[in-house]
C-alpha cells in the first residue's frame, strides 16, 4: 500500500513539466492544460480523506482498490497519449517533408515524447 501512495504523489510532480514540454504552443492552450493537471492533482488530496475511513483499518481495502484503478487508468491514458502524439508527429513529418530531403522544410512543430 505504501508503494501505491508514493507512486501516485510523485507522478503528479512529473506530470506538470511533461505537460509544459508537450504542449508548447499556443501559450493559452498550455496554460489551460497546466491548470487542469494542477486541479486534478489537488482534487485527489481532498478525496483521500474519504477513501481511508477509520472503520476500514488496518487493510483499507476501499482506498487501495480506488488507488489501484486510478493508477491503471493513468498508465493506460499516458500510453494512449504517447501513441497518439507519435501518430501526430508522423503525420506532420509526412505533410511537411523531412528537413534536407527533397527540399522539405522540416517539421515546424513536434510533440515531445
Amino acid at each position: 500500500m505504501f508503494l501505491q501512495a508514493m507512486g501516485s504523489f510523485s507522478t503528479f510532480q512529473l506530470i506538470l513539466p511533461w505537460v509544459s514540454a508537450t504542449i508548447a504552443r499556443p501559450k493559452a492552450k498550455r496554460a489551460v492544460a497546466l491548470a487542469l493537471a494542477s486541479a486534478v492533482s489537488n482534487a485527489t488530496n481532498a478525496a483521500t480523506a474519504y477513501l481511508y475511513p477509520a472503520w476500514d483499518a488496518p487493510l483499507y481495502r476501499m482506498g487501495c482498490i480506488v488507488l489501484t484503478v486510478a493508477l491503471v487508468c493513468c498508465a493506460s491514458a499516458s500510453l494512449g497519449l504517447r501513441f497518439w502524439l507519435k501518430k501526430l508527429n508522423r503525420k506532420s513529418d509526412q505533410a511537411v517533408g523531412l528537413e534536407g530531403v527533397a527540399g522539405g522544410a522540416g517539421a515546424l512543430f513536434r510533440y515531445t515524447l
